[in-house]
């Protein structure tokens, strides 16, 4: 058996599902501070990403996300940018 004192630690990636809500759910509300506070439409948007992220179980098939324009163009530049730091 396992010694009381030592926490739970993960031994195979699906055990990763038993516990990844709670730390996802962390994440779901902005500080007042954050710059997409106020945003209610980056605040739906960032809802869709932690959703599928939250209902997803390992084995399932990996959920394909539809990107806008914006965002394409966005990452497009971080991207970009990225490659000339980091050759």
């Amino acid at each position: 058996g396992e010694s009381s004192d030592v926490p739970w630690f993960p031994r195979k990636i699906a055990d990763l599902d038993k516990f990844a809500n709670r730390v996802l759910s962390y994440g779901a509300e902005l500080d007042s501070d954050h710059p997409g506070f106020t945003d209610q439409v980056y605040r739906a948007r960032r809802k869709e990403f932690a959703d599928i992220a939250f209902n997803y179980k390992h084995g399932e098939p990996i959920p394909e996300v539809t990107y806008t324009a914006a965002e394409i163009k966005t990452w497009n530049v971080v991207f970009s940018e990225l490659t000339k730091l980091y050759p």
